[in-house]
Parts: C-alpha cells; structure tokens; sequence
C-alpha cells in the first residue's frame, strides 16, 4: 500500500503478506546482520543464531497469519491518542532529528527528509545512499552534521560529514576526529550539539571527544569502552550524561558537570550482562535521570551516587529509545527492539508514575526487531516519532494535563520521591497565574516547614523540601492554588 507520507516507491505500513515474506527471506539469509550496527549486536550477543532466526520467522508468519484473519493486535490506545506510518518501509531507521520543520532519518540506506508542514509530503533522500547513517546534528553555523557508519573497506576511514545546504552536498569533515587510534576509533557512533553553548559538540567512539568550533578540531576528554547513548541535561546545561559497557558486558554510565571538560564514571549491578542503551534527563530536576537498558530501566534521584531498578517496561526489550516530556505531569516514554519481532506491532511504552508501572500502547503495523530511537516534540498534541526496523511512525496523544486542564481546569501536583531520604521535590503546573501556598505538616498536625508563600505564573514550577534536620515519619504537604487546596502525603525515612 502506498501513501504520500510513504512517498514515492515507500511503502508506509509494511504489513502485506508480501513484503512480511520478502522481509523473512531476507531476514532469514542473515541479511539482518549486515543492517547496520543496531541489529547484529542484538542478535549475536547471545545465542544460537539459527534458533533465534527460526523463531522470528515463526512469529513472523503468524503476524501475517492474524492479519489475514482481521485480528486487531493493538491495544487500546488512550483518550486524545492517534497512530501514523510515516513511511521508509523495508529501512531500519537508526535515529531521527528535526529541523527547521523537517523530520531528518538515519537509515541503514542513507539520510532522508520530510517535510512535516505538508501533510502530503515525501521522504526525500539527502544523501549517504546504501550507506549506513548512525546519527545527524545542527551546526551552530546552520550546517549539518552526519556520522556514516564505517564499512572496514580499504580507506574508508571517515565516518564525520558536512553539509551546509541542507544536505544537498557533502563533505568529509573529520578533522582528526579519532586520530592517534585505529580505525574503530575513527568511527563516530553518537553526536551531542550543546544547547546553549554555540559551535561546543561531543561526540563518541571508544572514547568521548570534544570540539569547541562547529567540529573543525576535536581532542579526547575521557577514554571508555562501548558507549551507546550522551544525552544533556535541560534542567543544568553544563551536565551531560553518557553509558554504555565494558569489555566485559557490564553497564556503567558517565557523567560530566562541566560541558564535558572532565568525567566521572559510576559502575551499575544489573545482575549480570547489561549495558545502557538511552538515557532520558528530567526537565527540571538535574538529579533526576533514568536509564534505558536490557530488559530494565534504572533510575537516580541525587544526580548518580545511587541507583535503582524501576519496573521494566519488558523484561525482553533492549530499551533503545527513552524520552520524558518537557512539562508536568511527568510522563516517560520508552521503546526498544528484542530479538523476535512483536505480534503487537509498534509498540511504545508510556509511565505516568515515574517509571513504578507502564502501559504498552501499540500499532498494528510490521516494525521488524523493534524500535531503535524515539524523539518526542511537544506541542498542544505532543507527537512521539518512532524509529523502527521497518521504517518510521508516530503517535500524538493529546498531554495529560491538557486533558484535565480541560475537564477541572484545575493545578497538578507530583511529589517525588516518595518516600524520600534526604529531599523531596515537589512538582505543580498552574493553569493561570494565581497565589501559591507550600506547608509541611507533622501527624500531629504541626506546621514544621513553610516552602512558598507567593504568586506564580502559569505553568510548570517545582521546590524542593531538604528534610535532614527533621526525623523519619508521615508528613503532609499542604498545597493551595487560588481556590484549589489539595493536601499530601509524604513518607521520610532517615
């Protein structure tokens, strides 16, 4: 089936029995391992890969079978919730990054563009054909910047690239990135422009390397082992988190509170085998960070010196794509791929509770091994695009704020964590401006704390309670916005 958004010769929902047959056979001829770097680690880093090949086809052949018969594999989606294909059918989309209006894909078969001001819009293709692109970046100096993945051929030993027509031309702009390592190391995997700071990128290989002119010179900041995913902090720009695993497959991340000058490494026990795959900042709290990782996804609430396991999402999902949304309530997404195809579809995960509990929301369209990368763009219908083993997709749904906004007009209020050891924040959206009141309680009724006495405009706010002076038990939060008065419970355990 064709459709605009698929553009011309894409596909857009990739789940006719033909191409299921034509995406087995090629699956099953091992043409997976050669899609890129996502699919062969996944497949080959455990396993007999025959067996593993076999049991996707299987679960191949009987999402066809059920799509025959008109069984809906979706689960249901929530109020104010819509699916899309976006078309890049029979591609595995490694990233995704918007521009300007335009929603940019790092494919397994080059770089491709779609306008999203045009609903009848085609993917453009921008370059890098046949080639695998790993990541995209914006250049302070309105250019682009691509990592195209190595093929080991001989003299190919520049994975950097610029463009500065909007990817019409290229360039090879490596400009001794990698240099005094071996080819491997020439290889960029993930690139970070930092916000705020102009012509600052990061960028990694088996090591962090830094440029401070829009990637005209790079210099190491800190050796490493495998990374997979750098991501910045909204809340303290200067605050840039990494992750990844050690030659011997054990997850640790990296952290760097100085625009990523300098590094501290924080060792993490998944219990064995694991590694970070994405990495997801809370947009107000810099200590607040959650990890996406094999089968679970790990949290810190005090800025890394301690973390916990949150309540996986599936327990057999490589958790490739995390994002948060950038106001209250918050809402974490999560995404990723395992080693057989799921009958569900595109399925994305979504927690309203910090990640304690998720719900899967699916699409009943053919994505292959999963989801490699999610970008979230926020807006009064906030749109999750998702990047897929079979092309892209998206999902809009309508904020859960936005929802009750409309049917209590009323202030939301979060409190976490809870229980807390040594602070808890607490977290409020206003829907206008209006006089605020904080107060903590004991049991006995006792105000101990007055946090905020004052008017506060319209939108996301957040204090922090440090309650190390006082000692463990229940305490109430008492919250007063205009004429709405909500009261909380809190647990403090010294």
């Amino acid at each position: 089936m064709e459709t605009a958004l698929g553009g011309k010769g894409y596909s857009a929902f990739g789940d006719t029995f033909a191409e299921l047959a034509s995406l087995t056979h090629r699956c099953d001829n091992g043409d997976v391992h050669a899609r890129g770097h996502r699919a062969a680690p996944l497949l080959a880093h455990r396993g007999n890969d025959r067996i593993l090949r076999g049991k996707a086809m299987f679960r191949r052949i009987t999402i066809a079978l059920l799509a025959l018969l008109g069984w809906n594999l979706a689960a249901p989606w929530p109020a104010g919730a819509q699916w899309q294909a976006l078309g890049l059918s029979g591609r595995q989309v490694n990233r995704l990054h918007l521009r300007s209006g335009h929603l940019y894909a790092c494919t397994t078969d080059g770089l491709h563009r779609l306008s999203l001001a045009e609903s009848d819009s085609f993917w453009t293709s921008i370059g890098f054909a046949g080639q695998s692109v790993l990541d995209l970046v914006d250049l302070s100096s309105s250019g682009l910047l691509a990592a195209k993945a190595l093929t080991g051929a001989p003299g190919d030993t520049v994975s950097l690239f610029r463009s500065m027509d909007g990817g019409t031309s290229w360039e090879p702009f490596q400009n001794g990135f990698g240099a005094g390592t071996g080819i491997s190391g020439h290889q960029a995997r993930r690139l970070l422009a930092m916000a705020g700071t102009p012509g600052v990128l990061l960028a990694t290989s088996g090591r962090i390397e830094k440029s401070v002119d829009d990637g005209l010179s790079w210099y190491p900041v800190v050796q490493a082992a495998v990374l997979n995913a750098i991501a910045q902090s909204p809340a303290n720009p200067d605050i840039v988190w990494a992750g990844g695993e050690t030659l011997i497959f054990a997850p640790y991340v990296l952290k760097s509170i100085n625009a990523g000058e300098t590094w501290s490494q924080f060792d993490l026990f998944a219990g064995g085998d694991n590694a970070v795959d994405a990495i997801a900042c809370h947009q107000t709290d810099s200590n607040s960070v959650y990890l996406g990782m094999e089968g679970r996804v790990m949290k810190t609430e005090d800025g890394g010196e301690s973390w916990s396991t949150v309540t996986s999402p599936d327990p057999s999902m490589y958790t490739f794509g995390m994002a948060i949304r950038p106001a209250l309530p918050l809402e974490i997404y999560a995404a990723g791929a395992s080693y057989t195809p799921d009958p569900r579809g595109v399925v994305l995960h979504q927690s309203l509770n910090g990640g304690l509990s998720w719900r899967a929301i699916s699409y009943p369209a053919y994505a292959g091994y999963g989801v490699y990368d999610l970008l979230l763009r926020a807006g009064a219908v906030e749109e999750i695009y998702v990047a897929t083993w079979n092309g892209v997709f998206r999902y809009g749904e309508t904020p859960v704020d936005a929802l009750a906004a409309q049917a209590t007009d009323r202030a939301s209020l979060q409190c976490r964590p809870n229980p807390f050891g040594r602070s808890v924040t607490f977290e409020f959206a206003l829907p206008r401006t209006e006089a605020v009141l904080l107060q903590i309680t004991d049991i006995r009724g006792r105000t101990v704390a007055r946090l905020l006495e004052t008017v506060l405009g319209a939108g996301p706010h957040s204090v922090a309670w440090d309650a190390r002076a006082f000692g463990s038990g229940i305490y109430f939060l008492r919250f007063q916005s205009g004429t709405h008065v909500e009261t909380t419970r809190v647990l403090h355990l010294r």
